[in-house]
């Protein structure tokens, strides 16, 4: 009994000196020691850089806030449409991003799509502005980039869709 309870003290102890680091002079190993909270050298935030990075963003939102203005002067037009839609888009070149027809290819499309809901109205280089998946979901695609554009309608589990262009003509 003698020995199982020096053994048990023992691991008592030993317990003790594991839990409260620094306990009689002891700390945990370094295997088991908690990461430090503080800063590291190098791992600073630069104020100057912060500063510089939130000019760029707002600066970028006022370009899309205006592209958006541009893009409200053309007029506008609605597409309903199966998929696969037949259309090939590109994003536009410049900071504000956004989408357009660059491609329409009827062979591979819906052969519904051309039941009158518009389809031989969409034109090269107009703009896509909305997506609608006809299951409450409207999303913006303005000033979107190329794989957040698409993404509205590949994504999507509906297989049809409401598009709105803006009929730029290629004035963009």
């Amino acid at each position: 009994l003698e020995t199982n309870m020096a053994a048990h003290s023992v691991a008592v102890v030993i317990l003790v000196l594991c839990v409260l680091p620094g306990a009689m002079s002891w700390s945990l190993p370094a295997a088991t020691r908690l990461p430090s909270l503080r800063r590291q050298p190098g791992h600073a935030i630069d104020l100057c850089m912060q500063a510089s990075n939130a000019e760029q963003a707002l600066a970028r939102l006022q370009q899309q806030k205006q592209a958006k203005i541009s893009l409200s002067k053309f007029e506008s037009y609605t597409v309903r449409l199966k998929k696969p839609m037949g259309l090939v888009f590109e994003e536009n070149a410049v900071a504000t991003k956004g989408v357009f027809v660059a491609a329409v290819n009827k062979e591979a499309t819906n052969p519904g799509n051309f039941e009158g809901w518009g389809f031989d109205q969409i034109t090269l280089r107009d703009q896509l502005l909305r997506v609608d998946d006809m299951q409450g979901k409207v999303s913006d695609a303005r000033c979107l980039d190329f794989d957040r554009a698409i993404a509205l309608i590949a994504e999507s589990p509906s297989m049809e869709m409401e598009l709105t262009f803006a009929a730029t003509g290629g004035a963009i």
